[in-house]
């Protein structure tokens, strides 16, 4: 199987994840009980993790790759300014979401006031903050950005040494 049709294939599986975390995980209804049936977005959580790391990797090393074999790719700003922008929104939208879930939970597990001040960070009602779409984009993002970064700094290494040989 081709390099690219792995790869796509595990990008689709992050999205996958992606939806499973979302359905996994309780939402609290204020005025109503907590759910006490414990965590099973956790096992979808680890999954999702476990597949995400080296995803990133692969993600950079595609990327350095890609960058090292388009010089004129390379000297164009458009491509990191892109992805930091994109790294940015994505950033602003994972904020959001968690001041969204703080409010809607009366705090965090440390407020006393909180609906879930006696569970830990991770519980039935946090699993989105840690694995979403906003993560998901903005960590390829971060993963493009550093790609490209490397591909620049090897490539400078390569002029400079090219240029002092013919010296």
């Amino acid at each position: 199987m081709k390099r690219s049709v792995r790869y796509a294939l595990l990008l689709v599986l992050q999205v996958v994840f992606v939806f499973l975390v979302d359905i996994t995980t309780f939402r609290y209804r204020p005025g109503h009980a907590i759910s006490g049936n414990g965590n099973p977005g956790v096992i979808a959580l680890v999954t999702a993790w476990i597949f995400f790391v080296p995803f990133l990797a692969w993600t950079m090393v595609c990327a350095r790759r890609f960058f090292a074999r388009s010089p004129k790719t390379l000297k164009q700003i458009r491509w990191p300014l892109l992805m930091l922008i994109l790294l940015l929104i994505m950033a602003a939208c994972e904020i959001a979401k968690i001041q969204a879930y703080r409010a809607a939970c009366n705090g965090f597990t440390n407020n006393p006031q909180s609906v879930v001040f006696h569970f830990g960070w991770i519980h039935q009602y946090s699993n989105v903050l840690y694995y979403n779409g906003y993560i998901l984009v903005a960590d390829i993002s971060l993963s493009l950005l550093i790609g490209w970064g490397c591909a620049k700094i090897s490539h400078q290494k390569l002029s400079s040494q090219r240029l002092s040989s013919h010296s």
